[in-house]
């Protein structure tokens, strides 16, 4: 068991303590590493949409995508939104990527995706778009 953990431990470590689109978990006494679950609800010739993609295939990021004008998609939206208390008042637009089910980015941002998803370069900017939608809650 010690095995694998040093694996893991040393795989992070040589990554700079990046493990990419991973989550490292203890599961007993060993070390899984799960990968982030990314959702993208996109439009019709949406230059970000296609961007967004583009830096999930160049970072090897599995993705599902979803039509945001198709209604059983966009409900699925609504209701995870409705369920992370966040303000559908940003959902107006494309893209909206959704990572693990836990948290919604109405929008596309190489730099947050990069914080978010591949935990790289996050600096000292936090991204935390629930703050700027209580501020807003009432539109």
């Amino acid at each position: 068991m010690y095995i694998i953990y040093i694996a893991a431990m040393s795989f992070i470590w040589l990554n700079n303590g990046c493990v990419g689109q991973m989550k490292v978990m203890r599961k007993g006494g060993t070390v899984v590493i799960k990968k982030k679950m990314v959702k993208i609800w996109t439009g019709m010739s949406c230059f970000y949409c296609d961007k967004a993609k583009d830096f999930f295939k160049e970072n090897n990021i599995e993705y599902t995508e979803k039509d945001f004008h198709c209604k059983i998609d966009k409900k699925e939206l609504m209701d995870l939104a409705e369920k992370l208390n966040f303000n559908t008042y940003w959902l107006d637009g494309v893209p909206v990527i959704v990572i693990d089910d836990k948290k919604i980015i109405p929008g596309f941002s190489k730099d947050e995706l990069t914080c978010l998803i591949l935990n790289k370069e996050c600096g000292y900017k936090v991204y935390n778009r629930t703050i700027e939608v209580k501020k807003h809650k009432g539109k």
